[in-house]
């Protein structure tokens, strides 16, 4: 499972990414870390996907696709 993480210093912000046996550091601004995020899936659980919110220690706040906010240009069900 690959996993996106956010690291800011003093000077820069990073985007980690984590594979087992492997682990990159890429200089990043908030808009490219976020669009990486969106690109890998990592906001919401989603089927048939592995990420911060299946499995055991889930990251607790997952909101069902009914109950979130609707995202820039999607209409509301």
């Amino acid at each position: 499972m690959l996993l996106i993480r956010r690291q800011v210093t003093r000077n820069r912000g990073y985007t980690v990414l984590m594979l087992p046996g492997y682990h990159r550091m890429l200089p990043t601004s908030e808009q490219e870390h976020a669009e990486i995020l969106r690109l890998y899936c990592q906001d919401r659980r989603y089927p048939g996907i592995e990420n911060d919110f299946t499995g055991p220690g889930a990251l607790t706040g997952d909101a069902r696709p009914e109950e979130r906010a609707p995202r820039v240009g999607e209409k509301r069900a």
